[in-house]
């Protein structure tokens, strides 16, 4: 017999060969069974950060350093830039400068859904230019 926290494992015997009989071993739980435990709740996926805090006045501000069509600073431009330039447009988020220079791609001087579209154009490669480099 080996006990442990949980649980006693008791080994069979053979009187009258003075053997053990591994197959006739049993695990007996020391604690009352409770039932089956419910399955841990899945966590919920945490909210997406909230894009652009304003920045703190006292801070010095970085210098506008962008790549056109990635507003939300990842390094790919999809369809969440696109997504943000048209928040940004029906004044739910604001942006920074970097974020402006880099929605900015019609090249019209506007931030607008115009801007959204062609971010999600060049996203799925219907054009693989911005208008705002073809007037360069």
């Amino acid at each position: 017999m080996d006990v442990y926290e949980n649980y006693i494992v008791y080994t069979g015997y053979n009187l009258s060969t003075g053997r053990i009989i591994p197959a006739a071993q049993f695990m007996i739980p020391t604690r009352p069974y409770d039932g089956p435990k419910e399955p841990e709740p899945e966590p919920e996926p945490e909210p997406e950060p909230e894009p652009n805090p304003q920045p703190n006045p006292e801070t010095p501000t970085d210098p506008v350093v962008y790549s056109l069509g990635d507003v939300n600073s990842d390094q790919k431009v999809d369809a969440k830039d696109a997504l943000w330039v048209l928040k940004y447009a029906v004044g739910k988020i604001q942006f920074t400068e970097n974020q402006l220079q880099a929605a900015e791609v019609t090249g019209d001087g506007l931030c607008n859904a115009k801007d959204a579209l062609e971010i999600l154009k060049y996203s799925v490669s219907k054009i693989h230019k911005f208008p705002i480099e073809e007037k360069e």
